[in-house]
């Protein structure tokens, strides 16, 4: 699929689970008000919605939206209603502008694993014959994204994936060993990945504020 196409011009983006809603305010949607104003007029469904990374986009083609979802972005609450990441301006911005029909979604599972995908049964991750990561229902894995040098956000991500078995299948113990198995799975492997080819300082932790959260001997221990 080519990204900027002869036929029309496309992005490639990875599909969110949960989609946006747009409404009006009487149906409890003010915060999606920019400047006073609702972008999309009319109670919309967003089939295209997408999650922020990864995004395969010709940004020459689509530069004044992606300029416009970073200033509804930056001009920031209160002086905006809208509160959100700048990706989800953008998923604004291609429904007001009827662009979505140029979206085409990509698998979560093989791009991003988010909510604990890669944990559950029948689409947890494995290694395979090939040393690299693929679903067990057979999709290959080139993305996987998460906070894996912390134990406590994996530790989290096992609670969470405790509290759906016990919601929807009333059975916790053969899925969270499952759970366990695929998080050690995709620790191993997010830490043969800091060893090159692009070294990745181990002493630092990269969030907003930059500090570190705890050394590279803590990190061998998985002790937050």
């Amino acid at each position: 699929i080519a990204v900027d196409g002869c036929i029309t011009p496309s992005g490639l983006g990875v599909t969110l689970e949960q989609k946006t809603t747009y409404g009006t305010d009487e149906q409890g949607h003010d915060h999606q008000r920019c400047l006073g104003e609702h972008m999309v007029k009319t109670p919309t469904w967003n089939t295209k919605d997408m999650c922020c990374t990864p995004m395969f986009i010709n940004a020459k083609t689509y530069e004044s939206q992606l300029k416009k979802a970073w200033q509804i972005f930056t001009e920031g609450y209160p002086v905006n209603n809208f509160k959100a990441p700048d990706q989800q301006a953008f998923n604004m911005i291609l429904v007001a502008e009827d662009l979505t029909k140029n979206v085409v979604l990509l698998p979560n599972m093989c791009w991003v694993g988010s909510n604990e995908k890669l944990l559950k049964p029948y689409t947890r991750v494995t290694t395979q014959s090939d040393g690299l990561l693929w679903t067990e229902s057979g999709e290959p894995i080139y993305i996987f994204h998460g906070r894996y040098y912390t134990k406590k956000w994996r530790n989290q991500q096992l609670l969470n994936r405790h509290g759906c078995a016990q919601g929807y299948l009333k059975a916790t113990e053969c899925c969270d060993a499952i759970a366990e198995g695929a998080m050690n799975c995709l620790y191993e492997f997010f830490k043969k990945c800091l060893e090159g080819p692009i070294v990745v300082d181990t002493t630092i932790e990269y969030t907003t504020d930059g500090l570190p959260d705890h050394t590279y001997a803590d990190l061998g221990k998985e002790v937050v």
